[in-house]
């Protein structure tokens, strides 16, 4: 059974909002909301994600770029909605994050 992790979550989401990401820009954006994330707490989930086939890696010189694969997509869409749970959770997050950091 798959864990359930906020990291997770927070990684769908920045996919589907940004597109794609790399380890570092990630970081940089949870750094922006406050939520501390290091390489050792990131990388494990997008290897996690990657092998589920959820997420697609390509290599950009020494960056690894992830995007979501066409499974990811189908699940984000799935569950994305507003009324869903993890949808509710989803945009609750969201502007936690927003006001907390204004």
């Amino acid at each position: 059974m798959k864990r359930f992790s906020i990291t997770r979550v927070m990684v769908m989401e920045y996919l589907r909002r940004e597109k794609e990401l790399s380890g570092y820009s990630f970081m940089k954006y949870c750094r922006k909301i406050g939520i501390p994330m290091s390489s050792g707490m990131l990388y494990p989930f997008l290897r996690e994600l990657k092998a589920e086939g959820m997420i697609v890696e390509r290599q950009e010189g020494r960056k690894k770029i992830y995007t979501l694969s066409e499974k990811g997509w189908a699940v984000v869409e799935k569950v994305g909605g507003g009324a869903t749970w993890i949808g509710r959770f989803r945009k609750y997050f969201y502007d936690l994050c927003i006001t907390w950091n204004g």
